[in-house]
């Protein structure tokens, strides 16, 4: 199993409970671990540790006002460098093939299983949907 790599949210997870059979690196709010928001008008970069990790933005822990998250134009303009976007941001849903709905906090049902999964399971079972896996039981996703 591989640890997952995560920035800005070392207060979202519980430690060495995402871990995958694969590199994952997910970044929360901003990308990578900028501690400033991304303009959109600049042709940017992300940063990735892994360039062959699956590669996850998370916006959903902020409003979409808040100076810490990157503006929505800026996730649109970088979408393609993601392989999946974690939103409840309805122009990025309609702009990104790649975002998925996600509404932080809640929990989710996979339709092959109909498994109600604990809100700790919930990332990793969205990760593992979006990449075409439908685990039996969410429970079984450490």
């Amino acid at each position: 199993m591989t640890k997952a790599t995560v920035y800005n949210a070392h207060y979202m997870f519980e430690e060495d409970s995402m871990n995958f059979d694969f590199p994952v690196e997910i970044h929360v709010s901003r990308f990578h671990n900028n501690q400033f928001i991304t303009l959109a008008d600049v042709d940017y970069k992300v940063p990735f540790d892994n360039p062959d990790a699956f590669k996850v933005y998370l916006n959903t822990t902020e409003p979409s006002t808040s100076p810490n998250r990157e503006p929505i134009e800026t996730v649109i303009k970088n979408a393609g460098q993601y392989d999946l976007i974690l939103t409840t941001d309805v122009e990025i849903l309609e702009n990104c093939p790649n975002a998925m709905m996600f509404p932080y906090g809640s929990r989710s049902v996979l339709p092959s299983s109909r498994t109600v999964a604990p809100a700790r399971y919930q990332f990793k079972a969205i990760v593992l949907f979006s990449m075409g896996m439908y685990p039996e039981r969410l429970n079984s996703c450490t």
